[in-house]
């Protein structure tokens, strides 16, 4: 489970990440339940900011938790290996792994540049890579084996995948907004629905 709130007294699991609210106004927070239906793990994320959460998944195995979202937290905890580890626009998406039991972050980075940037879904497939997705208002994302290079939108849809590096980064849309909802992984392809405005939007011919 994975949300925001404005509460200051969730009750976290011993030796969590971080105990204590410091969002201003919200913090990110993060939970899982046992099979006995006991809170096996809780705890808050984020910086002294806003703080949001959109998209959570589990490692194939269990071994990880990945959540993703919005952060308007300058210091936004982030990692010796984040792809990006300064805070840069009015609102910058990122993406974190912790561990199983909440008690150690694994990896975490921003993903933003100068404008307003979200990151909505992420998954990670059997091989332990991240494929987000997510929307941004900015155009100068260093693009890697893209599909679409040329930032068109008013605001437009992103595609990553995150191994030790960066493996693909793309945008995907026309000259107006598009804004993907949901996508899922299976058995190696990437499956994408959400809204497009813009009548060039590019389609297969099957």
């Amino acid at each position: 489970v994975s949300s925001t709130t404005h509460s200051d007294d969730l009750p976290v699991t011993p030796n969590c990440i971080r105990a204590e609210y410091t969002g201003d106004p919200y913090d990110g927070f993060i939970a899982k339940i046992g099979p006995d239906r006991n809170l096996a793990t809780l705890t808050y994320f984020g910086g002294s900011d806003m703080d949001h959460v959109f998209g959570l998944c589990e490692g194939p195995h269990g071994e990880a938790i990945v959540f993703c979202g919005r952060t308007w937290s300058p210091d936004y905890p982030v990692t010796d290996n984040a792809f990006m580890s300064e805070y840069m626009g009015e609102a910058d998406g990122y993406v974190t792994v912790i561990d199983s039991t909440g008690t150690e972050v694994l990896f975490s980075s921003y993903y933003g540049l100068e404008a307003w940037d979200s990151v909505l879904q992420v998954n990670m497939d059997d091989r332990g890579k991240l494929i987000t997705t997510g929307f941004v208002h900015s155009g100068g994302f260093e693009m890697v084996n893209a599909f679409q290079s040329e930032y068109k939108g008013a605001s437009e849809a992103i595609v990553t995948i995150w191994g030790e590096e960066v493996e693909l980064n793309s945008y995907l849309g026309g000259y107006n907004s598009e804004h993907i909802f949901a996508q899922i992984v299976s058995e190696g392809n990437m499956y994408i629905v959400g809204q497009s405005a813009s009548p060039e939007f590019e389609v297969s011919e099957d």
